[in-house]
């Protein structure tokens, strides 16, 4: 199948053959925009005008999260992106509004982009796309280095859900990251896990690590998990005001293989050699 190149689309719909799970999502970025599991709404559709702007669903490549000053240094040069938010930051890579090319297949849909020397600084072919299953919802990523040498490469994924109801949050991650004025780590503290208490926890903008690391989530309405393959690091985040067309409350849950600013900490922890491809993926399961 041919990608379709046609970025007038806004939107595009998977549907299971009975109808009970449907996924939608926009071009801009490769978003999820809506997602509902065997009739439970999970991620309901956006409120706001311009959804980029808040990262809505988005994926974030090619690195996820801040990147201070808009720069890092490889191989004794030095790269810039902007723009540069209020903070003196990039944020989430150079895609989020973007118009992917992409295919559609009857339960799953791929979307494709192509980094440059001329954008990036390093030739990064990307496929990511998402399917719905018969346990739930799955996403994937591959990233290949189409360059004669190494090149720096994390993506991440930036979905909201929906709090169903009273809600307990658990993850079994073992550090949490520590961030100055500028929402950038400078430490780790060790954890035994996580546990928190929805939407009572109204403030929340952390950042946390944990080897095949598991979220749950279990509500009044119903409970799901998330789990991870190659995607350690996982960003906790509370909107306020909603940011659904529903006004329910919101947390975004976000699967990523790399902190913020990991270009100028620990580059060498996420470099792609020349024609190798990584993979990266997670999955929702509905529990109830």
């Amino acid at each position: 199948m041919e990608p379709n190149k046609n970025p007038l689309q806004p939107s595009i719909s998977l549907v299971t053959e009975n109808g009970t799970s449907i996924a939608e999502f926009s071009v801009f970025g490769g978003s999820v925009t809506n997602l509902s599991l065997f009739e439970n709404n999970l991620i309901p559709r956006p409120s706001v005008a311009d959804p980029p702007a808040v990262v809505f669903g988005s994926v974030l490549a090619p690195w996820p999260n801040r990147l201070e000053d808009g720069t890092f240094s490889f191989s004794g040069k030095t790269h810039r992106y902007g723009p540069l938010d209020p903070e003196q930051n990039v944020n989430h890579g150079l895609i989020l509004r973007s118009a992917l090319e992409y295919e559609v297949g009857d339960s799953e849909i791929t979307f494709f982009h192509r980094f440059t020397a001329a954008d990036f600084g390093f030739e990064i072919d990307l496929q990511f796309g998402y399917r719905l299953t018969k346990i739930g919802f799955e996403g994937w990523a591959k990233a290949k280095n189409l360059g004669a040498s190494s090149a720096p490469f994390a993506i991440g994924f930036h979905p909201y859900f929906h709090i169903p109801g009273k809600a307990k949050l658990s993850a079994s991650v073992t550090k949490a990251f520590v961030t100055n004025s500028r929402m950038l780590p400078v430490d780790t503290k060790e954890i035994q896990s996580l546990e928190i208490a929805l939407p009572d926890t109204s403030k929340l903008d952390n950042g946390y690590f944990g080897e095949n690391w598991k979220v749950m989530v279990e509500g009044e309405e119903f409970s799901f998990e998330i789990t991870q393959r190659n995607l350690n690091h996982l960003m906790l985040y509370r909107p306020s005001p909603s940011l659904f067309v529903d006004g329910s409350e919101g947390i975004a849950i976000e699967p990523q293989s790399a902190p913020a600013n990991a270009f100028n900490t620990e580059l060498e922890k996420h470099l792609i050699q020349p024609g190798e491809t990584k993979d990266f993926w997670f999955q929702i399961r509905m529990l109830g």
